[in-house]
C-alpha cells in the first residue's frame, strides 16, 4: 500500500498563517471594538460637557420665573440666542431645553436652531416621549448629570445624548438640557475602519503566507527531504553516505546526529565483515547499554570464539580416537588371520566329526534293528511268564484244595 506523505513546509506554514491571521483577527475585532468603545465615550463627554456648559449659561431664577408666568420675555429671547450660538458653534445635532414630562410626553423650555435646520419647537410644545432617551428622566429625578450610550432614536438616527439638570437656588430641577448627537456617520467609520483594518490583515496574511513559505520551505523542508532522501538510500544498504552540515539549529543537530548514525553504521558493518573473514580478535565494544546491535555481535564474537576453542579440542580428540582406530583395525587385521586359521581348523575338525556322525548314524540304525528284536523276545518273554503265573495260580488253588482235603482227613 502507498503511503501518501504531505509537505511537512506546508503544514507549518498553514499554521503559522493560521495563527496570525487568528492574531490579526483578534487584533482587528479588538481595535474596532476599543476603537468604537472610545467613540462612544468620547462623544458622551462631549454632549455631556456641552449640556452642563449650557445648563451653566441659563438662569435658573429667570427659567423659573418664564415657566410660571407661561410665556415668553426678553429673557427667554436672550436664552434663545444663547442656545443657539452655543448649537452653531458646538455643530450638534440637537440642542434643547426640557422643563417638565409626563407619562407619553415631554415638555420643551427651549429649541435650539441653526442656519438650515427645520423650524425649532415653540415654547412649551409638547413632543413624543419615546423621541428622548430614558436618562433625560432620570436627571429629571436625581438632578446629576448624565450622558447615554448609543441608541437608535425614533426617526432621527443613532444618536448619544448627554443630560445636564437646571437647579434652582432651592435645589428644585427647574429643567434639563439635552444635547443629541448624530453619530450615524461615526459609527459608519469605525466599520470603515474595521474593514480597512481586515483588508490590512488579509493582506498581510497572503504576503506572510507566500515568504513563511519560502522560508519554511528553505529552512525546514528541503533539509528534512534530503534526510529523508538520505535515509531511503541507507535503507538499502548504501553507507557511503555524508550530509553537509549548514545549520546552527535543531535541523543541524539532525543532521549530525544523522551522519553519526552512518559512521557508525560503518564501524559496525567492519566488525561483521571482520567476524565474516574469521577474524576473531576484532574489538566489539558496544555503544553504551542499550546498543542491542553492539551487544550482539560482541557476544557472537565471543560466541565464536569459544566454538572454534572447543572445534579444535574436539579435532585434536578425533584425531587422537583416529589413531586409537587405526591401531585397533592393524589388531582386528591380525587377529583376523589367526581366525581364519582357525576356522580351517574348525572346518577340518567339523568334517572329521561329521563322518562320525555318519558312522554313528549307521551304528544307531543297527543298534535300533536289535532293539526291535529284543523287544519282540522281550514281548515273548512276558506272554510266557503270563502262563506261568497263570499256572502258578492253579497250582496254588490245587494246594489249597488238597489242603482244605487234608484237613477233613485230619
Amino acid at each position: 500500500m502507498t503511503v501518501r506523505y504531505h509537505s511537512l513546509s506546508t503544514k507549518i506554514s498553514a499554521i503559522v498563517l493560521a495563527v496570525i491571521a487568528l492574531t490579526s483577527l483578534a487584533i482587528g475585532c479588538v481595535s474596532y471594538i476599543i476603537y468604537r468603545n472610545n467613540l462612544i465615550e468620547s462623544n458622551a463627554a462631549t454632549a455631556s460637557m456641552i449640556a452642563e456648559s449650557v445648563a451653566a449659561g441659563i438662569d435658573p431664577a429667570q427659567m423659573e420665573t418664564i415657566i410660571e408666568g407661561g410665556e415668553k420675555d426678553a429673557n427667554y429671547e436672550v436664552m434663545q440666542t444663547f442656545i443657539n450660538e452655543a448649537k452653531i458653534r458646538t455643530g450638534v445635532t440637537y440642542l434643547y431645553v426640557l422643563c417638565d414630562y409626563t407619562a407619553s410626553e415631554v415638555i420643551y423650555f427651549l429649541d435650539g436652531h441653526a442656519p438650515g435646520d427645520d423650524a425649532p419647537l415653540d415654547f412649551m410644545a409638547h413632543e413624543d416621549k419615546a423621541t428622548t432617551a430614558d436618562e433625560a428622566f432620570i436627571v429629571f429625578d436625581n438632578g446629576k448629570s448624565m450622558p447615554t450610550g448609543i441608541y437608535e432614536s425614533q426617526g432621527f438616527g443613532t444618536m448619544i445624548s448627554g443630560f445636564a439638570p437646571i437647579v434652582s437656588a432651592s435645589g428644585q430641577v427647574l429643567g434639563v438640557v439635552g444635547t443629541d448627537l448624530l453619530v450615524e456617520e461615526a459609527m459608519k467609520g469605525a466599520q470603515t475602519f474595521l474593514i480597512e483594518m481586515l483588508a490590512i490583515v488579509l493582506g498581510a496574511i497572503v504576503v506572510s503566507g507566500v515568504f513563511f513559505r519560502i522560508y519554511i520551505g528553505r529552512k525546514v523542508g528541503a533539509p528534512i527531504k534530503t534526510l529523508a532522501q538520505a535515509s531511503q538510500v541507507m535503507a538499502k544498504g548504501e553507507l557511503d553516505l555524508s550530509l553537509p552540515q549548514g545549520f546552527r539549529d535543531e535541523i543541524g543537530q539532525l543532521v549530525d546526529a544523522f551522519n553519526e548514525m552512518v559512521e557508525s553504521s560503518k564501524h559496525q558493518a567492519a566488525i561483521m565483515e571482520a567476524l565474516a573473514a574469521g577474524d576473531l580478535t576484532v574489538n566489539v565494544t558496544p555503544r553504551g547499554p542499550s546498543d542491542t546491535m553492539g551487544i550482539a555481535m560482541s557476544n557472537m564474537a565471543s560466541n565464536l570464539g569459544e566454538m572454534f576453542v572447543e572445534i579444535n579440542n574436539a579435532s585434536a580428540q578425533v584425531s587422537s580416537g583416529a589413531s586409537q582406530v587405526a591401531q585397533a583395525a592393524q589388531m582386528l587385521a591380525t587377529g583376523s588371520t589367526q581366525q581364519a586359521a582357525s576356522v580351517e581348523q574348525f572346518s577340518l575338525a567339523l568334517t572329521d566329526m561329521m563322518e562320525k556322525v555318519e558312522q554313528n548314524a549307521g551304528n544307531a540304525k543297527d543298534s535300533l534293528v536289535i532293539t526291535n528284536q529284543a523287544g519282540q523276545l522281550m514281548g515273548q518273554g512276558m506272554a510266557s511268564m503270563n502262563d506261568m503265573l497263570t499256572a502258578m495260580q492253579e497250582i496254588d488253588v490245587s494246594s489249597q484244595r488238597i489242603k482244605n482235603v487234608i484237613k477233613v482227613i485230619d
